[in-house]
């Protein structure tokens, strides 16, 4: 969380703490549980405010990717991760595909 609070004043410090928690996390929890996709979140969030685009999307595309492989039930940190995805799309001029996104976390959400 401290790394989401630096994102706007230190966001190069927040993408390192966030590098640093991934790697511990996955080194005691393995690679899919649900706080590492909290973690390609927050790495997407970043980048999101950022507006570095491509690298948002290939952060909530490893976090979906993630879920996806495994056997998480459904939660709101997927809902985070397809809108977070959806918003990115969308900035990047693609909103069919943002759309068809947004309604997959609709459907995860109800």
């Amino acid at each position: 969380r401290l790394a989401v609070l630096l994102a706007k004043s230190a966001p190069d410090e927040a993408l390192h703490l966030i590098g640093l928690s991934n790697q511990r996390l996955t080194a005691l929890l393995g690679r899919e549980h649900s706080r590492i996709l909290r973690s390609h979140n927050f790495w997407g969030f970043i980048y999101a405010s950022q507006q570095q685009w491509d690298n948002a999307c290939q952060q909530y595309n490893r976090a979906w990717n993630l879920f996806s492989a495994s056997r998480l039930p459904a939660s709101r940190e997927q809902v985070v991760t397809l809108t977070g995805l959806a918003q990115c799309l969308q900035s990047k001029g693609k909103p069919d595909q943002a759309d068809s996104i947004y309604s997959k976390a609709m459907a995860l959400y109800n």
